[in-house]
């Protein structure tokens, strides 16, 4: 009979299983690889919220750079919410890479994770992503990314703040990002800005 844990590591993805408790269960080599920042925290019966502390603390996401309260106060409300549920979701991680997570609750409370680093489609699909752009979103972008709010952005480009959220917005949805925050860092990552 194969073991667990020869199992878990034959497996690409990164895997984590969480108990009903919160606390990591089990988890395989992937993910500690996947996640380097916070490998010494990822243990048997560690609890998931001192993982995403400590993720949020070393700034493992860029997610995570605004408000890392917040980002923790998120992302534990998700992983913690008491009903079934089967969701995907992106890191963009501070290094650059891009992890989908799959997870998925079963009726005892488990939460299994499934991490799969999808860094190399993402760059495959890069040059295409900064065609997909148009030039007022490019600049929309690149005044966002120096820090500047959607009212200072209009005023720099003589338009209305409601045409800066249009574009910012229409950016946001071709990156396939989430958040402003994600849609930098991936616009950057790709050099469009």
């Amino acid at each position: 009979m194969l073991k667990y844990e020869t199992f878990a590591n034959t497996v690409p993805q990164g895997l984590a299983i969480c108990g009903g408790d919160g606390r990591l269960l089990h988890f395989n080599s992937r993910y500690l690889e996947l996640f380097p920042l916070i490998r010494d925290v990822i243990k048997p019966r560690n609890e998931f919220r001192r993982l995403i502390v400590e993720a949020a603390e070393r700034k493992q996401n860029v997610a995570a750079l605004k408000d890392d309260e917040a980002w923790v106060r998120a992302r534990l409300a998700y992983h913690d919410s008491d009903d079934t549920f089967d969701s995907f979701f992106e890191h963009v991680m501070l290094d650059g890479r891009i992890i989908d997570v799959h997870e998925k609750r079963d009726q005892q409370g488990k939460i299994t994770s499934i991490y799969s680093d999808v860094t190399h489609i993402k760059r495959m699909l890069a040059p295409n992503l900064a065609k997909a752009l148009a030039p007022r979103e490019v600049e929309c972008l690149l005044w966002l990314s120096e820090g500047l709010r959607t009212d200072q952005i209009a005023y720099k480009l003589g338009i209305q703040p409601v045409t800066v959220s249009f574009h910012l917005r229409n950016a946001r949805l071709k990156l396939g990002s989430k958040t402003r925050e994600q849609m930098v860092a991936i616009a950057v990552k790709h050099k469009i800005i």
